[in-house]
């Protein structure tokens, strides 16, 4: 018998045409890179038989709905370039429902601090995350507002007016629907020799842990699916990861209601309820996400002069919050890689206190609401 080692697990995550029906590995790219942690859990439900005239034992169970749970950690990161789509891409589809996509875009002309001209806006919404490529000074801001193909409101504003034809880089957004998400194949392989799968599996949890200063960010991945199977099988490509870099928690900036607050850590969980479709003759046959959450934390300093944190907390009034990470580039200013979070209405649920060094903090601890059912609570964006 040979025995296997962990740092040998190779993982696959695979779109599936139609739910639960398996999807192989297509390409070495269809790899991602985990973390340790990574877990692929099947279970069987048992049915106990009440029968009499067995003495103290119990009868043999009988073995009914099948299902199968996972974790996959991985670190925050983007895609090797801003027009490619990372490793994590099918996973966050299925968490949020839906993404959209944008190429770069060159602007116009005559911009001001917090309003970019740009003659088609066909693949630019309200919620999107843009990174504007103006020299030696890149910017990061979601969209607030948007007058069709002719301006583009940011949340955040520049200190001073971007050049004519700066560019917006290219970027993923996805966004949260109540329909539709779509499902994937889990395939771990251990050993390139033993193939453990999971099929009709949907995202539903989110964690991000570890966003703080001088830190390495990660996200942890929960899955639910409709049925599992375990082979001998080897795997048909070799992995092929993005070589993209995780971010160093340093150039990491939070803004809430498009201010910038010096912040040490951020929390971020979202949380999917599924409800399983059940039938007699297949058991489960699809699923459906009937439910989400979103909650997060965030301990700004406490200011010896402003109470507004309080002020919020104690009138109930939202704010937005906007995090982006990126990895700076060899040009002073300038940047890549970015990943980010955009939150336009949060309210403060629990507002305590705690220190760093001796340093008082406020711990807030937010909910992410939609203010109508009709406007998404969260948007994330890869550039």
């Amino acid at each position: 018998m040979g025995y296997t080692i962990k740092n040998n697990v190779r993982l696959f995550v695979k779109k599936e045409t139609t739910e639960g029906t398996y999807a192989a590995p297509s390409a070495g790219t269809d790899a991602v890179q985990c973390m340790d942690g990574l877990e692929v859990k099947p279970s069987r439900e048992l049915l106990e038989r009440a029968v009499l005239g067995t003495g103290l034992a119990k009868i043999s169970p009988r073995a009914g709905l099948k299902s199968v749970s996972g974790t996959i950690p991985v670190y925050l990161r983007a895609g090797s370039t801003a027009s490619t789509a990372p490793e994590t891409d099918v996973m966050l589809e299925s968490l949020m429902g839906s993404k959209r996509n944008s190429t770069s875009i060159t602007t116009g002309t005559g911009h001001t601090t917090s309003v970019l001209h740009v003659s088609s806006t066909a693949n630019l919404n309200i919620g999107d995350i843009v990174v504007v490529k103006q020299a030696g000074n890149y910017h990061a801001s979601p969209i607030s507002a948007l007058v069709a193909n002719t301006s583009i409101t940011l949340l955040v504003p520049f200190a001073s007016a971007p050049s004519d034809n700066v560019v917006i880089e290219a970027f993923t957004t996805y966004v949260p629907v109540t329909t539709g998400h779509p499902s994937y194949s889990v395939s771990k392989y251990v050993e390139s020799a033993i193939l453990e799968q999971a099929t009709g599996c949907k995202t539903t949890s989110l964690s991000l842990d570890n966003f703080e200063t001088g830190k390495l960010a990660s996200l942890k991945l929960g899955f639910e699916g409709l049925n599992f199977d375990r082979s001998l099988s080897a795997p048909a490509y070799t992995a092929s990861f993005q070589t993209s870099e995780t971010p160093v928690i340093l150039d990491a900036c939070i803004w809430q209601d498009g201010v910038e607050i010096p912040v040490n850590k951020f929390s971020l969980s979202i949380d999917n309820k599924m409800g399983f479709i059940q039938d007699t003759c297949d058991g489960k046959k699809a699923s459906r996400i009937t439910e989400r959450s979103v909650k997060g934390s965030i301990d700004p300093y406490k200011s010896s002069s402003d109470i507004s944190n309080f002020t919020k907390f104690n009138t109930n009034a939202p704010f937005s919050l906007f995090v982006t990470a990126h990895n700076p580039t060899t040009t002073a200013g300038e940047f890549s890689q970015s990943v980010s979070f955009y939150m336009p209405k949060c309210t403060i649920v629990e507002l305590g206190e705690g220190d760093n060094s001796g340093v008082l903090q406020d711990s807030i601890s937010f909910h992410a609401n939609t203010p109508d059912g009709t406007n998404p609570e969260i948007y994330i964006s890869i550039s």
